[in-house]
């Protein structure tokens, strides 16, 4: 009797590993990765030189004005192009506008990206403004500007003026 129990007992404990065994099962799940690299340059020169710009007028950096075009190159994964624009300095600060209102000491900064212009104002400094909202990797984006001058500025000296192109993720 004692060796029936013990019989038992193993056939018993097998039976829940096989029945552990049977009931068990498992599956797979692939996944995919792609790092980003976000990089940006600016291929040309990256200055331009306006010179003297009469007021309340414009002048470009489009080829029948100064030609002189900035190309941004995307460095790194498919991107998404913006650019801001800085106030001028130094002494009496111009400060970008979107249109202008009535004060002195303002100007307008505005971007386009062909030769046959639609020019997007840069409305505030400080602020992006988007170019191209995907520019592939490896891809190029031609830039050409726009200044605006006021009727009326404090003072006439030379202003500087800084443009940023920016890459983010599309």
């Amino acid at each position: 009797m004692k060796s029936l129990i013990i019989s038992l007992c193993i056939l018993g404990m097998v039976g829940v590993a096989i029945g552990i065994a049977v009931w068990a099962a498992e599956d797979t799940i692939t996944c995919s990765v792609t790092a980003r690299d976000i990089a940006i340059s600016v291929t040309t020169d990256g200055t331009i030189d306006y010179g003297n710009v009469d007021l309340s007028s414009s002048t470009s950096t489009l080829p029948n004005a100064i030609d002189d075009v900035q190309t941004a190159s995307n460095d790194g994964s498919t991107a998404k192009i913006s650019v801001k624009t800085s106030n001028a300095t130094p002494a009496t600060g111009w400060t970008s506008v979107e249109s202008f209102n009535g004060s002195n000491d303002e100007f307008i900064h505005s971007f386009t990206t062909t030769t046959s212009p639609t020019w997007q104002v840069i409305t505030e400094a400080g602020e992006y403004e988007t170019a191209s909202s995907t520019v592939e990797a490896g891809g190029t984006l031609d830039f050409y500007f726009q200044i605006e001058t006021d009727d009326a500025y404090t003072d006439y000296t030379a202003k500087s003026i800084t443009l940023t192109v920016q890459a983010v993720a599309p």
